[in-house]
């Protein structure tokens, strides 16, 4: 038996394995295979991460990956949404703050729509 059988098992003997979320066991899985040098450097990435030249599409799917390691950001909807926000570009940033949204999906949702009508002028 390997190591994640061995976890594997001690998790379905510690949790209702059948009730849990896709959101506690990716967090129980992170806690395991993460080490604090590693998890450090992804909470340090992802407090830093800004759009840069990445699209609103490659940008989201990065800062959702890596979120997990700043769950005080991660876990609340605003402060979340906030971050996600204040770190895109200038032009798609403005246009989204001024929406004043608090809901991290239509942050999102806003966010890719200005990029397109961006890229259609």
């Amino acid at each position: 038996m390997d190591d994640t059988e061995i976890w594997w098992k001690t998790i379905t003997h510690t949790y209702d394995v059948t009730t849990i979320t896709y959101d506690v066991f990716k967090q129980l899985f992170y806690e395991k295979y993460f080490l604090v040098p590693k998890k450090r450097e992804l909470r340090t990435e992802f407090v830093n991460l800004k759009q840069g030249n990445m699209s609103v599409t490659k940008y989201e799917n990065k800062f959702t990956s890596i979120s997990w390691f700043e769950l005080e950001i991660a876990n609340d909807e605003e402060e979340k949404t906030l971050k996600f926000v204040n770190s895109l570009n200038f032009t798609i940033r403005l246009a989204v703050a001024t929406a004043k949204l608090t809901e991290y999906a239509k942050a999102v949702r806003k966010a890719l729509v200005v990029e397109a009508e961006s890229k259609s002028r």
